[in-house]
């Protein structure tokens, strides 16, 4: 891997419920500045405009007593229908790559943050891969990812695996990644994998 020119960003890669914003606190506490696409779409379920587009597509039945986009009757709309869902990813993830552009450009000129870690759910499906310097798998086995997933209320195993049928498959973003985190231990474990891979990384920037 070469000598990075900028400082490093870094990309998370894994399947649904793999722990991915697990890992992506452990490199905050070294030191990394984290985007994490699901706050900003969170956020930009805030604003009046991005309201506005959502009631008119998908009506005041996904909307709360207090007028705030209700963020799992939104999902129940989108879950089973292609079509609707691929409305609210026109809406909302736009908003959220500009968000995130300008955010890596804070971040570089930011001397407290040592790398910027991306933790965008289809980080490689959006090709984002060709913006970051490092792509790291957080491999987890699939029993502990719908245990968690359940928990999540993202449904059941049949639920996971239907929502990632429609992704790239996780054999080729663990092929395609520099770097693998082994997330089947216990934390001890996982932080010390993300320590030494980030010193690994530092030691290549210039």
């Amino acid at each position: 891997m070469e000598n990075f020119k900028e400082k490093p960003v870094i990309g998370l890669l894994g399947g649904v419920a793999s722990g991915k914003s697990f890992v992506a606190a452990q490199f905050k506490e070294l030191g990394c500045a984290v985007i994490t696409a699901d706050a900003l779409a969170h956020e930009e379920l805030l604003e009046e405009d991005t309201k506005a587009e959502i009631l008119k597509h998908f009506g005041k039945e996904v909307f709360d007593e207090n007028d705030r986009v209700d963020r799992s009757k939104l999902a129940d709309r989108v879950f089973n229908d292609g079509d609707k869902l691929e409305i609210l990813n026109s809406l909302i993830h736009p908003k959220v790559i500009k968000k995130t552009q300008v955010l890596i450009g804070e971040y570089r000129r930011d001397n407290s943050v040592c790398a910027i870690v991306l933790d965008i759910p289809l980080l490689l499906e959006i090709g984002w891969q060709s913006r970051c310097d490092v792509l790291i798998f957080v491999d987890t086995k699939e029993s502990l990812r719908i245990e968690r997933a359940t928990i999540r209320g993202l449904g059941g195993g049949e639920d996971l695996r239907k929502r990632e049928k429609k992704q790239i498959s996780l054999d080729k973003k663990r092929d395609i990644a520099h770097y693998v985190v082994d997330n089947n231990s216990n934390v001890s474990a996982i932080t010390n994998q993300v320590d030494q891979i980030l010193s690994e990384i530092l030691g290549k920037t210039c």
